[in-house]
């Protein structure tokens, strides 16, 4: 599946909130899945490195099918 740049994209903690769920719990399944975007800053001396992901509509409804038992 391949989102496109018009999609909206979403942070975690937008769908961890929509499904109840803590981000933690829902990261693994968003990481690495193709179309979603990961925003990387890298650790310098002084600060730490993170990684932000954006995750489109499109993304989101094939997982959460997939965690309800359907096919994605």
């Amino acid at each position: 599946m391949q989102a496109h740049a018009e999609e909206a994209h979403h942070p975690l903690n937008y769908y961890a909130k929509l499904w109840h769920l803590h981000r933690d719990t829902i990261r693994p399944y968003f990481e690495k899945h193709p179309g979603v975007l990961k925003i990387v800053r890298r650790e310098t001396r002084l600060k730490r490195g993170y990684t932000t992901l954006r995750i489109p509509v499109s993304v989101a409804e094939a997982i959460h099918a997939q965690l309800c038992g359907g096919v994605a």
